[in-house]
């Protein structure tokens, strides 16, 4: 799968026989935390743990970590700029260089300077001539040998408006391509275009082709500026749209996943239903289609929307065709459409609710099974902190954190000890230790042998 770009902008927005299978039990040691607030990572930076996370003052910051010693060792002011609010991110590095979207204003203004940061030392390794406002989470692109983030400038620029591309080794442009807005995936981005458009950017940084999303993604109201969810498998990207929202809800129907090719961008095949139900899934290693039905209404005030009408069944695919692998109606549906109590094993299995039973849901191959006596598990969440925002914004003053996980129960309880099992989409192993993000901070507690 692709680098992840995750975007819940509108919150929306199960019966079967379960085969009698035990997975294997077990507990590690207990955990210990390095207290922050995380919002992205941490991830392996050549060998050391990088984090951005949220100040006591609500302004953002990138930390490197030394993992032999598990202690902060540098920080560094960071600026989620004019990211979209709803849009998760971690920190990016190269060949041992991160990227930082320094502020150079008053918490809440969006203009940046981009720098590139020894990871080991936390001394800045280049400069870059670019000064204004980035729109999207920076990536890597060109063979993992630059940086890519659609840009507007302010002030005099020597660089106009569109997708920037930077060199990790020195901080040079490449270029910049015109008209682009933000990423909706691997080297895919939405245009500046009135009428919703993508282009599709090669692996030597340069256009492959532009169309209209409705040219992709069909014409029932399917639009990026309700959310996206959209990977390369293969030769394919996958993904879906979210729907333009309507005063009387969303009719859960419509949604819809379409397969179309990198190198052409016509659709292959579309089917109904969500691709990893928006993004609350976007962690499995064998991706999943969620296709619900229903209508969801419309919140009004703080109101939670209301799923008691929706039906979910949950279906595997073949990327290449579309065609349905296996099939399984589950009844835990608020939690697996909002990411709100997704419970994993690893990037393969989810705990899910079939006729009122907890079962262990292999999505490699449809199979089910019971979960064993004691057997723990990663509550996976991804909470709104506390920020300043860019005013106008109009969602506030928060930003959705990418995943934190807890160590738990079948049914959700919250454990002391962490399960045996330590995946890569929970957290990363390095010196021996295994680091994962919390509520509370960075947990570390012994690696796995």
């Amino acid at each position: 799968m692709g680098s992840i770009t995750i975007v819940a902008i509108v919150v929306l927005i199960l019966a079967a026989v379960a085969v009698v299978i035990v997975v294997a039990t077990g507990s590690s040691s207990t955990k210990d935390l390095i207290p922050m607030k995380v919002l992205g990572g941490p991830v392996d930076a050549s060998g050391q743990l990088l984090v951005i996370n949220v100040t006591a003052q609500r302004t953002l910051q990138l930390t490197g970590i030394d993992p032999s010693t598990q202690t902060p060792t540098w920080q560094t002011p960071y600026s989620a700029s004019e990211i979209t609010l709803g849009q998760t991110f971690n920190p990016v590095s190269i060949n041992g260089v991160a990227i930082d979207l320094a502020p150079t204003g008053a918490a809440g203004d969006p203009t940046v300077q981009v720098k590139g940061v020894d990871v080991a030392s936390g001394n800045v390794a280049w400069t870059a001539n670019v000064t204004g406002v980035v729109s999207d989470a920076p990536a890597t692109c060109i063979n993992d040998q630059y940086f890519c983030f659609s840009f507007k400038p302010v002030g005099t620029s020597t660089y106009g408006a569109g997708l920037m591309e930077i060199s990790a080794a020195n901080g040079s442009v490449l270029r910049v391509i015109p008209n682009s807005q933000r990423a909706l995936g691997t080297n895919l981005y939405e245009t500046t275009a009135t009428t919703p458009a993508v282009m599709q950017i090669s692996s030597a940084g340069t256009v492959l082709w532009t169309k209209s999303q409705a040219s992709i993604f069909g014409e029932l109201a399917h639009n990026s500026s309700g959310g996206w969810n959209i990977d390369v498998i293969g030769s394919m990207n996958v993904g879906s749209l979210g729907l333009t929202s309507t005063t009387s809800g969303y009719d859960m129907s419509h949604f819809s996943t379409t397969g179309f090719p990198v190198a052409t961008g016509v659709p292959s095949w579309s089917t109904q239903g969500m691709y990893n139900c928006m993004g609350s899934l976007e962690f499995l290693t064998s991706p999943v289609i969620c296709k619900a039905n229903g209508t969801v209404s419309a919140p009004t005030g703080n109101a939670a929307p209301d799923f008691s009408k929706v039906t979910l069944t949950l279906e595997g695919f073949n990327a290449d065709s579309g065609a349905i692998t296996w099939s399984q109606p589950v009844t835990n549906v608020e939690p697996l459409l909002i990411n709100k109590g997704v419970i994993l094993y690893d990037g393969n299995h989810i705990v899910v609710s079939v006729d009122g039973n907890a079962r262990v849901l292999d999505t490699s191959n449809g199979s089910l099974a019971r979960p064993g006596t004691g057997q723990l598990f990663w509550c996976a969440s991804n909470p709104d902190l506390a920020v300043i925002a860019p005013p106008g914004f109009s969602a506030g003053n928060f930003r959705t954190a990418s995943n934190h996980y807890t160590p738990c129960s079948v049914s959700g309880t919250t454990s002391s000890t962490t399960p045996q099992q330590q995946p890569a989409q929970v957290g990363v192993t390095l010196n021996g230790k295994f680091f994962w993000p919390t509520s509370g901070g960075i947990a570390y507690t012994t690696a796995a042998k």
